[in-house]
């Protein structure tokens, strides 16, 4: 039974880089050039989700076979700290997002670059 777990668990990371991305996309979009970073940050979690869903089908057409007990506990701590990374992400563009609506000047663009700018690093360093 601990494979459904594993599966569910997967689902749900699934979800959540689903989720991430496209909070990327829609933010990068939003910030012209400066949302560059933002976009491929966006496809590198959407190519990982991939590669969860690979996984998710090996462990869903493979429950006959039994499967290795250290394999099982890395992919639980690869999905939760896919979980935290994640967490981290959409903390960071719920932050730019939400000043980047107050800020209602013309050079509300230019601000949004600095601050991505700023917390690019932050992203990169997940």
């Amino acid at each position: 039974m601990a494979e459904t777990g594993t599966i569910s668990n997967i689902i749900g990371v699934i979800g959540a880089g689903t989720r991430v991305s496209f909070t990327l996309f829609q933010f990068g979009a939003s910030i012209g050039s400066a949302g560059t970073e933002a976009r491929t940050i966006g496809t590198e979690i959407t190519l990982f989700c991939s590669v969860l869903k690979q996984l998710q089908s090996t462990f869903t057409n493979a429950r006959s076979f039994r499967q290795s007990i250290s394999a099982i506990d890395t992919i639980h701590e690869v999905l939760d700290q896919c979980q935290e990374i994640f967490k981290d992400i959409e903390s960071i563009i719920d932050g730019l997002q939400k000043r980047k609506a107050a800020t209602l000047e013309p050079s509300s663009q230019f601000i949004s670059r600095v601050r991505w700018t700023s917390k690019k690093s932050k992203l990169q360093l997940l």
